[in-house]
């Protein structure tokens, strides 16, 4: 299977979201079958120059700064597309060709405290914090791992 994950910013960038797309591709590129061969190509796309860095110590493969039509020709070739941030010319390109998308949101309105993240419900949108049972998914007090009645006041989106 061929993933495709886009992060604006990486390597020798540094900071969170550099981190988790290197960690998310590099034990995806190391997974194997019980023949040995590869689980998963990966492919990673940014665009921060690679200046002095070196790509050849990671497990995958990294395209820099490509154009819209090389951009279109890796989403095109790809099974899976994984959006590190709201890239929106390659999530775009994944949903005009019907390519499973996954969106990884990394600042803080992925936590919501304040319901100010919309959620697209029964034909409308609606705050998290309107009646989140009504949304179908509930709301988990942050960091809670899951537990409802630890008494937070900061909510965050979970599926049920």
């Amino acid at each position: 299977m061929k993933i495709l994950i886009y992060s604006h910013y990486f390597a020798p960038s540094i900071g969170g979201v550099e981190f988790i797309v290197q960690s998310l591709a590099s034990g995806l590129a190391k997974l194997r079958t019980l023949h040995g061969d590869r689980e998963f190509d990966v492919i990673a796309i940014t665009e921060v120059a690679a200046e002095n860095f070196s790509d050849e110590a990671f497990p995958f493969q990294i395209v820099r700064q490509p154009g819209p039509l090389e951009l279109w020709r890796l989403v095109r070739e790809s099974d899976v597309l994984h959006a590190a941030g709201p890239a929106l010319l390659p999530i775009f390109f994944g949903w005009l060709m019907r390519k499973r998308v996954v969106i990884e949101h990394h600042t803080y309105q992925s936590v919501c405290p304040n319901g100010m993240l919309p959620v697209f419900v029964h034909g409308g949108f609606k705050g998290i914090s309107d009646k989140a049972a009504d949304a179908d998914v509930s709301a988990v007090p942050d960091g809670a791992g899951g537990n409802c009645e630890s008494g937070s006041d900061q909510t965050c989106a979970r599926s049920p």
